[in-house]
């Protein structure tokens, strides 16, 4: 595959509900499409990353920049035989992970169109039922997330997790778990929101009953994480810092943590995602994607990464309807009964809807 061409194009997309978490209110989404062409034929990726550093130090106007100063330049007019090829090319470029992931899954879903494959199946998923999760944003009260996550729970998903932030915490969870079926899997997020010095709340979100507790200490740590597993019964699920397999080494053997959340952008694309997976699946970890409210192009993404084998928990791939009024591709991510199903067309298995593609658009930039 010889990349000849490369765009990309920022969209804002305004979500049908405002999404709110300890580090911020969303309302509108910025994400960098990026398509690249070869001999007739293009794939198409997502970065995913937010509008200001809160998740991490990447925001939509960084990506764009490095995209265009850094990362094109390297890769117009280059060969690769398969999309693995990328790796030592994008490997210089330190940091920056979501940036790079946006390019390399498009050459994933171009690469998978030339083998006339779907990309699950390029990318050697197995697993064809993927159970779906949904994340709850923070809510004004306890009696108003208990009356949502009722309705969330009618709808069929296999997970909720509700985010959680200091002083809307225990309270929040003890009425949404109240609220629930006690069959009813139910997680919390944080978002590094807590530190050690905050124990005793953290040690009362353990009594409640929840299947992990996800990131509640700082975005990079992954030693106080071990020494707070060593004192609360609910396993700990790391988000933040894991950016490679080395990181979910690391946890393991320092004991930060039994439960990853994979976001494909925070690694750098399917590559490190499928080292990842193996990982986990060797040693007993349990995996699941996370999402960062992308649009359908990166979510039909996270479905072809989830069916590998070692995905066991529910995760955050929410139908389109979900989070849009009208998603950008078509078929949109659909759920049935708390399962979503990997898409049968080839490469990416979606068309994108170009018409609304353009309304959405801000700026475009073409590289051949």
């Amino acid at each position: 595959m010889k990349i000849d061409r490369i765009e990309l194009r920022e969209i804002r997309m305004e979500l049908k509900n405002s999404f709110e978490t300890s580090f911020g209110v969303t309302t509108e989404r910025r994400m960098v499409l990026v398509s690249v062409y070869s001999e007739g034929l293009f794939g198409i990726g997502e970065v995913a990353c937010g509008e200001t550093p809160g998740y991490n130090h990447e925001t939509t106007d960084t990506a764009w920049s490095i995209l265009e100063d850094v990362i094109v330049p390297r890769v117009l007019g280059k060969s690769f035989e398969h999309p693995s090829d990328l790796e030592p090319v994008l490997h210089p470029i330190r940091g920056n992970h979501f940036t790079k992931a946006g390019l390399e899954m498009a050459v994933w879903d171009l690469a998978a169109k030339a083998a006339n494959m779907p990309l699950w199946k390029y990318l050697g998923g197995v697993q064809t039922e993927l159970p779906v999760g949904i994340s709850v944003g923070i809510k004004k009260s306890p009696e108003a997330l208990a009356e949502f996550v009722i309705e969330q729970e009618a709808l069929g998903y296999k997970r909720i997790k509700l985010k959680i932030g200091p002083g809307r915490d225990v309270a929040f969870v003890t009425a949404a778990r109240a609220a629930l079926k006690p069959t009813t899997k139910l997680t919390s997020d944080a978002n590094s929101a807590y530190t050690l010095a905050d124990l005793e709340v953290l040690k009362a979100l353990d009594g409640i009953g929840m299947q992990y507790m996800e990131q509640p200490l700082e975005y990079d740590d992954l030693v106080d994480h071990a020494t707070l597993q060593k004192q609360i019964k609910t396993p700990i699920c790391l988000d933040e810092p894991i950016h490679s397999v080395g990181d979910v080494r690391k946890a393991k053997e320092l004991g930060s943590g039994s439960v990853i959340n994979l976001k494909l952008g925070r690694v750098g694309g399917h590559l490190e995602s499928q080292r990842i997976a193996k990982y986990c699946l060797e040693n007993g970890i349990d995996l699941w994607a996370g999402g960062m409210l992308e649009s359908g192009v990166g979510r039909a993404h996270n479905v072809a990464m989830q069916t590998q084998a070692g995905f066991t928990l529910a995760s955050d791939t929410a139908p389109s309807s979900r989070y849009w009024s009208e998603d950008i591709i078509e078929p949109e991510i659909v759920m049935v009964n708390g399962i979503t199903h990997p898409l049968e067309g080839i490469g990416l298995g979606v068309n994108l809807k170009n018409d609304l593609i353009h309304t959405f658009t801000a700026r475009v930039a073409t590289f051949k």
